[in-house]
């Protein structure tokens, strides 16, 4: 794999675990916040792909002063993500584990 990109799911997935991480660090003071939406922005390739399921695989790039192929094209992708428990509640960053 090329070392320039990572996998959209992937991705995805970092930020996840970077807000968990974030929600079970806090340090207990009196100021909380509740999360909103949070909007990430990627610089990604499609690339055909016949062993993904949709026939298109999604690739993050990680240096976007990189030159890429003629079978890939590159596009901004800004994703919405509103953090919820899986009780459907809004996250606050508060002293909780």
């Amino acid at each position: 794999m090329d070392r320039n990109r990572i996998d959209l799911t992937e991705a995805v997935q970092a930020v996840r675990d970077d807000l968990r991480a974030a929600t079970r660090t806090f340090d207990g003071g009196d100021l909380q916040f509740e999360m909103g939406p949070i909007e990430p922005e990627f610089t990604v390739e499609l690339e055909r792909d016949p062993r993904a399921r949709s026939g298109v695989r999604t690739w993050v790039i990680t240096d976007v002063g990189g030159t890429s192929s003629a079978a890939t094209a590159r596009h901004r992708l800004k994703l919405t993500l509103t953090p919820r428990e899986l009780a459907y509640r809004s996250v606050d960053v508060t002293d909780r584990i």
